[in-house]
């Protein structure tokens, strides 16, 4: 499991995206979870969450790249 951590501009606050692994020898899967960055309204819904979607879609991006040049 990983851990990183940005701050946001955009947001003006921290955000961290946890990676965990999982897998064997013939498969692996990756999870992916944001955290923090957000506002919440009514503790009901979240707003203000582009900064945590802008991380987690940066690191989707990269891991796909990674993957390609694998094969």
């Amino acid at each position: 499991m990983f851990v990183y951590e940005r701050y946001s501009y955009f947001g003006k606050n921290r955000l961290s995206l946890t990676v965990c692994l999982l897998g064997d020898e013939s498969s692996c899967k990756v999870y992916m979870v944001t955290a923090g960055g957000s506002q919440s309204l009514l503790k009901l819904y979240k707003i203000n969450g582009f900064g945590e979607h802008v991380f987690l879609n940066l690191a989707i991006k990269k891991l796909e790249e990674k993957f390609q040049q694998t094969f």
